[in-house]
């Protein structure tokens, strides 16, 4: 059955907001466009894989197929050794299941796969 997986790059909106506070605007472009080099990668990595893409955007991405944890560890590794941070995921039934899932993962520190059908066992 298909699903869809929800992501999210952790506490990258502290990371800007930190830099633009230092008003360091250097640091703010090369940290920015490294996050977004590395989801647009992902991005491909995920329409290669034969996945459709729902939403891509900042340090978002969400993505609806048959989804394979294992590909999940693979973008999770891709995106941290590219950017030195993490992501947390969130894989459903639906979209809202995927996004909740995304939000137990943060909850639980991020940098985890949280699978909403696991997490919701009485």
């Amino acid at each position: 059955m298909p699903n869809y997986c929800s992501l999210d790059g952790d506490k990258i909106g502290t990371k800007l907001e930190k830099l633009i506070v230092n008003q360091d605007m250097i640091s703010l472009s090369k940290f920015s466009n490294l996050i977004s080099e590395a989801i647009n990668d992902i991005t491909k990595k995920i329409k290669d894989k034969g996945y459709n893409i729902v939403f891509s955007g900042g340090d978002n991405i969400m993505f609806h197929g048959e989804i394979e944890t294992s590909f999940c560890d693979e973008i999770s590794e891709y995106f941290e050794n590219k950017t030195s941070n993490n992501l947390s995921i969130g894989i459903g039934n639906t979209m809202k299941e995927s996004f909740i899932a995304l939000k137990i993962a943060k909850a639980k520190g991020g940098a985890v796969i949280i699978k909403y059908w696991e997490e919701m066992r009485p």
